[in-house]
């Protein structure tokens, strides 16, 4: 037996022994927060005696890779966490009071009661649940579904009206999406490789997208104009873009697709990431902190005017990139035009340049006075056409 206090909570680990079960029968009745491991195989009547004194519980974890079978719960119970119980088949009749389920990592785990739609859940987590088919009707008070990780559901229940944020990452198998309610702001289908088709999303309040990876999309629905972040990498079936609200959109990663063009104008995005993609033009970009356009080969020219706002810019790969413009924002940290082969050669840098990298630029016929600046990192390795570098008072011969 091993008892333990924390934040006025106990964990306790049942070990086997009588003195241990008879301790916990006799004071779990005091106990409103317990933490339960079962580290041997239990025989079901015992936990159920070890547990029936606890109607004052009101949060109560239990992992064990032991039990399939848990006591009735206690009628308070708040929160409800089994997380890798590994042979927990099923659980009990769910108290009203319920508030959080966490059933992570339980493989065995087949169903859910049918009492959850009766209860107060407003978080259900079953993350990892590979055996869990079918799921009863959800509860209204509903705000946050987790289902990621080798999810294989057969079937979808009507999702809640006042559901806001739904992940659904990692399931290799979900061929498409329920109809989504209007109150939802988030929505992650992260690596959902079957993925086939998206449901509407424009009546949706939706500011957070994660779509990466989901390679059998072909086309995207128009987005809601709450959206702020898209993240549709690895797209490589997807050719255009969607209706978008330029408005509200401060965040857009498209690397790995199809797309060739890009709206005119997207004045308040933040961070741009369109690498290897067929881009020939850049938006006007006026709030960008974030440019990254790696591999975007047919791309030859920035804009000449970049936002002033940008830390960070990285043109690796860009082969038919000729030039940069003939000025740099003042606050770039960062930047990376290494095998940029057309580039012959640079601007003027700016002063709080901490990294550059134009490794293998084979036309760059010389870079700037580097002696001014502050450089952390400078790779230069096989910029075959420098002969020298003037930093830090000294000059660097390359050959």
């Amino acid at each position: 037996m091993k008892v333990s206090w924390r934040d006025h909570r106990i964990l306790f680990q049942l070990d086997g022994s009588i003195s241990a079960l008879a301790w916990l029968q006799k004071n779990i009745v005091c106990m409103q927060t317990l933490r339960l491991d079962i580290n041997f195989s239990l025989p079901g009547e015992l936990l159920h005696d070890a547990m029936k004194g606890g109607r004052n519980l009101t949060h109560l974890s239990i992992e064990s890779q032991y039990i399939e079978k848990l006591p009735p719960l206690p009628p308070k119970l708040k929160y409800l966490d089994v997380g890798y119980s590994t042979k927990l088949r099923s659980l009990p009749a769910l108290p009203p009071t319920l508030r959080q389920l966490h059933c992570v990592g339980c493989d065995a785990l087949q169903a859910l009661p049918s009492s959850l739609s009766t209860t107060a859940v407003s978080l259900l987590d079953c993350s990892s649940c590979g055996q869990l088919k079918c799921p009863p009707q959800l509860p209204s008070s509903l705000v946050e579904l987790k289902f990621s990780h080798r999810c294989n559901l057969l079937r979808w229940p009507a999702l809640p009206e006042g559901l806001e944020r739904l992940d659904l990452s990692y399931c290799n198998k979900l061929t498409a999406l329920p109809e989504l309610p209007a109150s939802l702001s988030s929505l992650d289908c992260l690596h959902c490789y079957s993925l086939r088709k998206l449901p509407q999303l424009a009546h949706t309040g939706i500011t957070d997208l994660n779509l990466e990876h989901c390679l059998l999309l072909e086309e995207l629905p128009d987005m809601p104009d709450s959206l702020e972040q898209l993240n549709a990498q690895g797209l490589a079936r997807v050719t255009r873009l969607p209706k978008l609200p330029t408005r509200s959109l401060r965040q857009l990663r498209i690397s790995t697709t199809a797309i060739s063009v890009l709206p005119g104008s997207l004045p308040r995005l933040e961070q741009l990431w369109c690498n290897v993609t067929p881009i020939q033009r850049l938006p006007l970009l006026p709030s960008c902190h974030e440019l990254c356009v790696s591999g975007c080969v047919a791309l030859q020219q920035l804009p000449e005017q970049l936002p002033a706002s940008l830390t960070l810019l990285d043109c690796s790969e860009c082969r038919a990139l000729v030039r940069l413009p003939a000025k740099l924002p003042p606050k770039l940290g960062y930047l990376n035009v290494s095998y940029c082969t057309a580039l012959k050669q640079l601007p003027q840098l700016p002063p709080a340049l901490k990294t550059l990298n134009c490794e293998a630029c084979s036309s760059l016929q010389q870079l700037p006075d580097l002696s001014k600046f502050r450089l952390k990192h400078i790779f230069a390795k096989g910029c075959v056409a420098v002969k020298n570098v003037r930093m830090g008072g000294c000059m660097l011969h390359l050959k």
